[in-house]
């Protein structure tokens, strides 16, 4: 029911505003509780509230004796190794429970095509742990690089108790479980560092196009070529483009990559571009089987980064203020704004203005936060990117402190100007810092923001 009164919440002024709806906006409102007469006579159409709709079904469906057959449980639907290589048979175990005698489990995979059915043993011989510990497994056979396998697993009770089945994922075939195997892996201080993939506005090639890009940085302390290297936005092409000769990066050196399908324009233009609606980034050595780096991010909002926190150092964050060619953390002193990968989850902003010097004066300010109520404001002196739930993603880590509670207006704003500490020991120290509230759609984070502090 919530749920439905949410979504109906969501489209309400829309509705309001449409001069060619097909029913009234009265009806757009009782028919979410009751049932509606859309005409009158002979042709009388009667349409179905949608809450008494679902209830009744439900109900009827519960009703039902197939319903009522008591079911397996399953739980742990796991794979080993957890990112399987090309020569790696992965085992895929479950725990199946209940009161009613097991049957049989079933592992269910595929490539393409149909899915391919294979008993599930407890018998401690089929990567299950122990014998007759309720964990049950069977094999995949390797498969090549590249290949995404979709799995689930079924349990069934004996036909004399009714054969009742269950799923995992409980979507089966619909929305099973998958895996992508993975190429090769080798170390490399090349790393990709930060990529555009909507540069509407922000930095400018040299024929004056705002184009995707890719910025590769080397981590380590002496020069290291990158000519050969491969970039590509398709794992299973792992040679899409390859790096041109005389390509070199000096120590802590950084090289942007015009991603415009336009080669014809310089020899730092790839072959490819970056998809907005979200895909992938793979850095390859020469030989075009060993993965160096890569990425896989999805949907992009115009003019905002995505990078690591620091350079070459996970994890992985969004910069509403891009760095291309520049470190991503300020170097000495400075604050640096960042979010969640998954753009929407932030919908409380956390600003700052002032230079972080020990004795200065600086403002913080919150805005978009629970109107009339509180934000919890947490620090760290680390970063993160932790899913905590889906609207809720914790951009905090070593040294978690806090809450600290501050009031929000009825706006949902917050605004507290205070002075540093004058204190020489915090001259090079970094504080992270976000903020968390309920904001009448359920628990939110800021974006967070990374200060380092200097001297006067």
């Amino acid at each position: 029911g919530s749920m439905i009164t949410k979504c109906q919440d969501l489209i309400r002024a829309d509705i309001q505003r449409d001069t060619r709806k097909i029913y009234s906006t009265a009806y757009f409102t009782q028919g979410l509780t009751q049932d509606l007469r859309l005409n009158s006579g002979l042709f009388r159409t009667t349409v179905p509230g949608l809450k008494p709709f679902i209830e009744d079904r439900r109900n009827y469906l519960i009703g039902l004796a197939e319903f009522k057959r008591a079911a397996p449980a399953l739980s742990d639907l796991k794979i080993t190794p957890a990112n399987p290589g090309a020569n790696d048979r992965v085992w895929v175990t479950a725990k199946a429970t209940g009161s009613a005698t097991i049957a049989s489990v079933t592992l269910f995979h595929r490539v393409t095509g149909p899915y391919i059915a294979k008993q599930m043993f407890d018998d401690g011989k089929h990567g299950d742990g122990k014998p007759n510990d309720g964990v049950f497994g069977a094999d995949i056979p390797p498969q090549p690089a590249t290949t995404i396998v979709d799995h689930y697993v079924r349990a069934q009770t004996a036909a004399a108790q009714g054969g009742a089945m269950i799923f995992l994922p409980r979507s089966a075939q619909h929305q099973p479980q998958s895996y992508r195997v993975k190429w090769p892996s080798g170390p490399s201080a090349i790393k990709i560092n930060e990529f555009m993939a909507r540069n509407a506005s922000v930095i400018k090639d040299a024929n004056g196009e705002y184009d995707d890009w890719i910025e590769l940085y080397n981590s380590s302390n002496k020069p290291v070529s990158v000519s050969g290297m491969c970039l590509t936005d398709n794992y299973s092409k792992p040679t899409k483009w390859k790096i041109p000769a005389n390509q070199t990066l000096p120590a802590g050196g950084r090289l942007l990559i015009w991603c415009d399908e336009d080669t014809k324009q310089g020899p730092l233009h790839a072959n490819f571009k970056l998809s907005g609606s979200g895909e992938e980034i793979g850095l390859f050595a020469s030989d075009g089987k060993t993965q160096l780096d890569g990425i896989e991010f999805g949907p992009q909002q115009a003019d905002i980064s995505t990078g690591r926190l620091a350079d070459a150092e996970t994890p992985w964050v969004t910069f509403p203020t891009p760095s291309p060619r520049q470190s991503n953390k300020p170097i000495g002193c400075g604050v640096y704004a960042y979010g969640a990968r998954r753009l929407p989850s932030n919908r409380m902003l956390l600003g700052w203005t002032g230079a972080p010097k020990i004795g200065a004066p600086v403002t913080m300010t919150f805005k978009g936060g629970p109107k009339s109520s509180q934000i919890l404001l947490f620090m760290a002196s680390g970063g993160a990117h932790i899913n905590l739930l889906p609207s809720l993603i914790l951009l905090l880590g070593n040294g978690l402190n806090g809450p600290v509670l501050f009031p929000t207006n009825a706006s949902g704003d917050f605004k507290l100007t205070f002075t540093l500490p004058n204190d020489r020991l915090l001259v090079g120290r970094s504080l992270y810092m976000q903020g968390i509230g309920n904001d009448g759609q359920g628990f939110t984070a800021s974006n967070a923001l990374g200060i380092t502090f200097c001297g006067k």
